[in-house]
């Protein structure tokens, strides 16, 4: 059998799925429409996104808890709380095909 066995998710793959269910808009320049795959990966090497009230990178594993998933935290006006649990922890999986 050739080929890698798959990892765990990262959190630009999560993101990315997310984005299937959420249809995020672009936030580039003066366009407008759905987001690429690539501007998913920006957002989060500047820090865009934070999960369990961390900057989360792109190349990292998804917590398998997810307490908090917060787009643009530092500016007010676009601040998104897609989650937040102050009690309890709980698993999140999306799967959309």
């Amino acid at each position: 059998m050739t080929g890698k066995t798959p990892g765990p998710e990262t959190c630009w793959h999560f993101l990315i799925k997310l984005n299937k269910a959420c249809f995020f808009q672009t936030t580039e320049g003066t366009k407008v429409g759905k987001v690429s795959n690539s501007e998913l990966k920006r957002w989060l090497q500047a820090k865009c996104v934070e999960i369990n009230f961390e900057a989360a990178k792109w190349d990292e594993p998804m917590p398998p808890f997810i307490k908090s998933f917060v787009l643009f935290p530092k500016n007010p006006k676009r601040r998104c709380t897609l989650f937040w649990d102050p009690i309890t922890l709980v698993q999140v999986n999306i799967d959309v095909n």
